[in-house]
């Protein structure tokens, strides 16, 4: 399925650098955004949601592994976990990952947590 990858890059001199991926598997795109503005907050959409042939919409694991890989200082924040239909990883499957490899920079929140991320923590 042929498509442009979306996402936006918040980035201030006084902030961290947020780069939110939005609805994009890991491609060319997202590689070229991590080398541009080396995030330091990545909020990536990583239930690996399918259309009905398939296909991925947003990331699954495999492509979590390659932001992490590529970002390696960036706080990882894994969006859309157990709430959209079509997905095929859960929250569970992720955590489990993130257990298994012992990663420290790839959060996984809960339904309506927040997260503070000023300069000051």
């Amino acid at each position: 399925m042929p498509y442009d990858a979306m996402g936006v890059v918040f980035k201030s001199e006084d902030e961290k650098t947020l780069y939110i991926a939005g609805d994009t598997i890991w491609c060319e795109e997202v590689i070229e955004a991590l080398t541009k503005y080396h995030p330091d907050v990545i909020v990536i959409n990583a239930c690996a949601a399918t259309v009905l042939n398939g296909e991925r919409l947003i990331m699954n694991i495999d492509d979590v592994k390659e932001v992490l890989q590529n970002a390696p200082n960036a706080t990882v924040i894994a969006s859309h976990m157990d709430t959209v239909s079509h997905l095929s990883v859960t929250r569970n499957d992720l955590k489990e990952f993130k257990n298994k490899n012992n990663i420290d920079n790839l959060l996984i929140p809960e339904d309506g947590e927040v997260i503070d991320f000023t300069r000051n923590n």
